[in-house]
């Protein structure tokens, strides 16, 4: 028997697709839609398609070519693997089930209840056996396995093709592991994206092979072990990651001389010269004298103009004009002119209080 058209797309759908070589949880080198160097089909293939092409970081390959591989692997290896076990025809959902698991847990599994039970036709008995089987690595119970197992188990007993369960919050546990679908696994892939990661992948909500080897690629680019599980720490540090990194803005120095008031400078009183007792006595004398000089001046002009009205007006009598008596007038107007103007010139008003 050969795997058909619908058991092609069932495993196919369960392995996905990755393009370059990458590591494994196990640290097994892996490719296209799981292909390993264990596989003695695969090397044989590899020569004959990848001549000259080391099998290892740096190789990639087409869908053309997984695909194609796929069915060359299935044809000399898994499938043959189950035919020879099984011994005669079954019913084609049965052998492309089986098919399925032995691609995914290797030819050894044949040995396992699930399988004895399935060579007895016992298929309801086998499905319920192998929902159990092989659901671990490294220890750890995997959901993506125990999804995969669900869905071989329903395909060997009941001929469904379906993959998946009803949605379900990925995210219950808090870790994302291959098999699992939702919105938060494609934000998770979309996340590695922005990182540099998953360049080659299709954010499609689907935790399959391609967003395990980013999964991994990033821990190791952040010194986390490489288990393929997007756990807490995982999660976090690729929020870290891609966190936008705050622009620090610079402020200018100011510059002194052109920035900056100009300086008020205080001379302290202790530097100041003491002023003498008697100096404000003496500018006030000063002042007076000063007052008087002016007034005097504007006196010998102002006292013969003052008396030459007065006397036309009548005011001032006609005898003063004579000139025995005009030079003692004018003396006397002078004095009374210079006194009252260094009078005013020394007044200060009161201080308002």
């Amino acid at each position: 028997m050969e795997i058909s058209a619908p058991g092609v797309a069932f495993t196919g759908a369960q392995e996905g697709f990755v393009a370059r070589y990458y590591l494994d949880p196990v640290k097994i080198g892996t490719i296209g839609k799981g292909f390993t160097w264990a596989s003695s089909a695969f090397r044989v293939w590899w020569a004959k398609h990848k001549p000259g092409i080391k099998f290892g970081p740096g190789a990639t390959m087409t869908r053309a070519e997984a695909d194609d591989a796929f069915l060359f692997l299935m044809r000399e290896e898994y499938g043959a693997a189950v035919n020879e076990f099984l011994g005669r025809e079954v019913p084609q959902h049965a052998f492309d089930g089986m098919g399925s698991v032995v691609f995914n847990a290797g030819a050894g599994t044949l040995t396992d209840r699930w399988a004895q039970a399935a060579k007895r036709g016992d298929w309801m008995t086998a499905a319920e056996l192998l929902k159990t089987t092989r659901t671990t690595a490294k220890g750890v119970r995997l959901k993506g396995l125990v999804s995969r197992r669900l869905d071989e188990a329903e395909l060997i007993s009941l001929g469904d093709y379906t993959i998946g369960r009803p949605a379900e919050d990925a995210m219950a546990d808090g870790m994302l592991v291959r098999g699992e679908k939702g919105s938060a696994v494609e934000k998770l892939q979309r996340d590695l994206q922005t990182s540099g990661f998953y360049s080659d992948g299709k954010p499609d909500g689907n935790f399959g092979p391609g967003t395990e080897a980013a999964v991994m690629e990033f821990q190791r680019s952040v010194g986390l072990d490489d288990d393929g599980f997007a756990g807490p720490r995982t999660l976090r540090a690729l929020v870290d990651a891609i966190a936008p990194r705050a622009v620090a803005v610079p402020i200018p120095t100011p510059r002194p001389e052109v920035d900056a008031p100009a300086a008020i400078v205080s001379i302290p009183a202790s530097v100041l010269p003491p002023v003498p007792a008697g100096l404000p006595a003496i500018v006030g004398s000063v002042n007076k004298a000063v007052g008087a000089a002016v007034g005097a001046a504007k006196g010998s002009a102002v006292a013969p103009a003052i008396t030459l009205i007065g006397a036309k007006l009548g005011i001032i009598p006609a005898w003063v004009l004579e000139p025995e008596y005009m030079a003692a007038f004018l003396l006397i107007g002078g004095v009374v002119i210079a006194a009252a103007w260094a009078f005013i010139s020394t007044y200060r008003a009161p201080a308002n209080e």
